[in-house]
């Protein structure tokens, strides 16, 4: 893996983003040139997290982890509408991601499902650039948006400071990476735009999940934390403490620069 739990430096994030665009594009290329059997393959995809069965009992988990990020950023004279909306949509977490996840054509690819760097290896030259890439546990793929992908990965493991200076270039790494595939032709391929448009209406995807992972990336070993015998609400409690003031600054810190960067973020079309 990178030597990084959390931010990663430029060079493995604009490669790691390029195979992401290749290995989505192999889904648009199958579905071009082989709609029947691909159709047969993504229609045995299972949904491991917002099932109806979820739906119909949510829990607090992921709403109150959201606001950890949101509270720091309520006097911000730049997020009070922002926030308006957005408080709005974490009220209801489960519902919301239930409906960013759902796959919508025809940008619709196969999905990693829980890309970040923890489920990337490396590979180095002899002077540690990184050169290629595998991704590995795809326990949790699903047929979805490559912003589900993506949003998650650059919310993880890109710095504020990175979001700031790279973020529509980190971009257009992915999207020249996903249109690239020479096989795509004659079907016109996902623009820049479309690109755009879908992380505004779909990061919500990236930060809802960072916004309790990111945190344990500051703790020491946040893997000896045993939840099996905890309740929700005890579950909760801990984890908001996870990183103290670091974690809930970077949490914070992530949905800042995301606000500013991308416009007001259109749930309703999802």
């Amino acid at each position: 893996m990178s030597p990084w739990r959390a931010f990663n430096d430029y060079a493995h994030i604009e490669l790691t983003v390029k195979w992401l665009g290749k290995f989505h594009a192999m889904s648009l290329t199958c579905k071009h040139k082989f709609p029947r059997r691909f159709n047969e393959i993504v229609a045995k995809f299972k949904e491991t997290h917002w099932t109806k069965k979820r739906l119909q009992n949510p829990d607090a988990f992921f709403k109150e982890n959201c606001k950890r990020g949101i509270v720091p950023l309520q006097n911000d004279p730049d997020f009070k509408e922002k926030l308006k909306d957005l408080l709005t949509v974490v009220e209801e977490t489960d519902i919301s991601m239930a409906k960013v996840v759902a796959p919508e054509e025809p940008l619709a690819v196969v999905c990693h499902g829980d890309f970040c760097r923890n489920n990337v290896f490396y590979k180095y030259d002899s002077n540690d650039k990184p050169l290629e890439i595998m991704f590995f546990d795809f326990a949790t793929s699903r047929y979805s948006s490559p912003v589900i992908d993506l949003s998650f990965y650059l919310f993880m493991n890109s710095s504020p400071n990175f979001k700031a200076d790279h973020w529509n270039d980190v971009l257009r790494t992915y999207h020249t990476a996903l249109t690239s595939n020479f096989d795509l032709s004659p079907v016109e391929p996902p623009s820049f735009e479309n690109i755009q448009l879908d992380v505004r209406r779909r990061g919500f995807y990236g930060y809802t999940f960072a916004a309790f992972f990111l945190p344990a990336m500051f703790e020491d070993d946040w893997t000896k934390m045993e939840y099996r015998e905890m309740t929700i609400p005890e579950i909760i409690e801990r984890q908001l403490t996870y990183g103290g003031e670091v974690g809930t600054e970077n949490t914070a810190k992530a949905l800042r620069t995301y606000g500013y960067k991308i416009p007001k973020t259109n749930f309703s079309k999802v």
